[in-house]
């Protein structure tokens, strides 16, 4: 596929924070399932879900794939973030350095491509 676009680079980190605001509405929303009702937190969701795999299409014409998906992990920030600030979620030292490993790893994987 050739070297890895940065813009390419820039969309799929755009892909997982879109991808992680669909989470957090599908939480919002989980407590309407079982009862028939669709709310607008669970239709966002699912919205941010389809802009998110749009994206990824698009991040996939501009870089190899070997250097993009791994990006995908920064989803765990995301919605660690999101967890915390939307939802008052605790993040643990745990899941903090957890972070870092998956940041780290990323990079790494990163490295082996070619950017």
């Amino acid at each position: 596929m050739g070297n890895t676009k940065t813009w390419a680079i820039m969309v799929i980190v755009l892909t997982t924070f879109v991808t992680a605001l669909a989470q957090v509405f599908l939480k919002k929303g989980a407590s309407a399932l079982g009862t028939g009702t669709l709310t607008f937190s669970l239709v966002l969701g699912l919205v941010f879900y389809g802009f998110g795999a749009a994206l990824f299409f698009i991040a996939l014409k501009g870089g190899e794939v070997s250097v993009l998906v791994p990006f995908l992990a920064t989803t765990y920030v995301w919605v660690a973030l999101l967890g915390k600030g939307v939802f008052g979620e605790s993040v643990s030292l745990f899941t903090w350095l957890g972070i870092f490993l998956v940041v780290l790893g990323i990079v790494l994987v990163g490295k082996g491509g070619t950017v």
